[in-house]
């Protein structure tokens, strides 16, 4: 008798608890994520234009003021380099000779602190997003750059066409 009032009471709690019933189940649920790809890219304007013309021999010219921006999604650096152009080399540390020419740049309108760039040199660091050519010595964000120019000691060559500056942005390590 025992047995079967446990079961009658079993039963009973059974019925005023409830059994649980299966909730239904959505078939599909979506997450969102966010991707963003790290891209890096410059560009560089100048004041205005820049015509070298023709020069005397050792003749110096410096150009307009460029400005070079961060166009990228990440803090980039900023190298710079000239390129030999025909049968006229760009000569490093500030050397000219015959059918070599001298490319450098400085933060300011005057060669006194010329930097060469016949080869690839660092023209700014740490860029942010968005923002302008970085003075490498001074005020990140705020200097510009000009080029200049010094022509050959003597021309054994025909004189060539343009010269190619470019400017490189890379990811800050």
């Amino acid at each position: 008798m025992k047995k079967a009032l446990l079961i009658i009471s079993l039963i009973t709690v059974v019925m005023l608890v409830g059994v649980p019933q299966a909730s239904a189940v959505e078939p599909t649920d979506s997450i969102s994520v966010f991707a963003a790809v790290e891209e890096t890219g410059v560009s560089v304007t100048p004041e205005g234009p820049w015509e070298i013309g023709v020069v005397a021999l050792l003749a110096e010219r410096s150009s307009v003021m460029y400005t070079a921006t961060n166009l990228g999604t990440v803090q980039e650096d900023f190298a710079i380099e000239a390129a030999d152009i025909g049968a006229w080399a760009c000569g490093a540390d500030v050397t000219v000779g015959d059918d070599i020419f001298e490319m450098g740049f400085d933060d300011d309108d005057t060669p006194l602190t010329l930097t060469s760039i016949c080869d690839s040199v660092p023209l700014a660091t740490g860029i942010d997003p968005g923002n302008t050519y970085v003075d490498p010595v001074e005020d990140p964000g705020t200097a510009p750059f000009y080029l200049h120019f010094q022509a050959p000691s003597g021309v054994t060559m025909a004189a060539p066409g343009a010269i190619i500056v470019t400017v490189t942005a890379t990811q800050t390590p």
